[in-house]
């Protein structure tokens, strides 16, 4: 049951941490073409934020940084829960 929940968890920060790439890639990638576009279409969320670009980067970073170490957290307390028996070798 502690695999299949860890495991899990692991699965998840790692599709939110995908998730939030995703999203600063997309809106940070948009052409000046596209931004106008949108603003015919009256897109305001995503014109809202492209004008506040730095506070959305910002929000985006954090996120993705801790959606990173909670899931490299989850990976390492499965690997050395599950891999004991194995000896560890320090250079």
């Amino acid at each position: 049951m502690y695999l299949i929940l860890s495991f899990s968890l692991f699965i998840i920060f790692l599709v939110i941490s995908s998730v939030f790439s995703i999203s600063e890639s997309s809106i940070f990638s948009l052409t000046q073409a596209e931004i106008d576009d949108l603003n015919r279409k009256k897109e305001n969320r995503v014109i809202f934020l492209i004008r506040n670009s730095s506070i959305f980067l910002v929000i985006i970073l954090i996120g993705n940084m801790a959606a990173n170490v909670l899931a490299a957290s989850i990976g390492s307390i499965l690997l050395s829960r599950y891999f004991r028996h194995i000896p560890v070798i320090y250079s």
